[in-house]
């Protein structure tokens, strides 16, 4: 049986491999962020090649836990959500905020993912999102767990359509969400 998904579709330019994935990994843990810029741009092409960029919408980069964003400095997933948005003339909402700081979910198995983000995601304020198609951004999507459990809480604050954007997915899980 298939897993169920609280998004409409997932867009992604890249597959993640050992180049790409030492990409971001620079631009998550070294404070490459001129890379950033680079991975918005693959992305709202791969948007625009796939024909999401039409009607009105709105991105919203994945968050950070306040904790963890002043231990980073920079959230890289709204670095990318500003170029994106740039890029395809949309605005960047900061509605949804991660309100649990979670452990990282690198080490994690899929189960274990989905416990650790469970509830860590809510819409504060509405910014407008009702209704409306959201972008949501990712630099990388893996099993799907943190871009579930975001869409949860938007899907919650009336979000109609979201297509979640990232740079990179591994080969099989881009491949099951094609066909959405």
């Amino acid at each position: 049986m298939g897993r169920h998904y609280g998004f409409d579709r997932l867009v992604v330019p890249w597959v993640l491999c050992h180049g790409v994935q030492d990409l971001l990994h620079g631009l998550k843990y070294e404070v490459k962020t001129f890379i950033a810029p680079y991975n918005g741009q693959a992305v709202a092409a791969r948007m625009r090649e796939a024909e999401e960029t039409q009607g009105d919408h709105v991105v919203v980069p994945v968050p950070l836990h306040r904790a963890r964003l002043r231990e980073r400095g920079y959230n890289q997933c709204r670095l990318i959500a500003d170029t994106v948005a740039g890029l395809i003339n949309s605005s960047v909402s900061q509605a949804l905020i991660r309100a649990k700081h979670t452990k990282t979910q690198t080490l994690l198995g899929r189960e274990a993912r989905e416990r650790n983000v469970e509830g860590a995601f809510e819409v504060i304020g509405s910014d407008g999102l009702a209704g409306k198609k959201v972008f949501l951004i990712d630099d990388v999507c893996t099993t799907g767990a943190t871009v579930n459990a975001c869409s949860a809480a938007l899907r919650a604050a009336g979000v109609e359509r979201i297509v979640v954007a990232a740079a990179a997915s591994p080969c099989r899980f881009t491949w099951v969400l094609k066909i959405l």
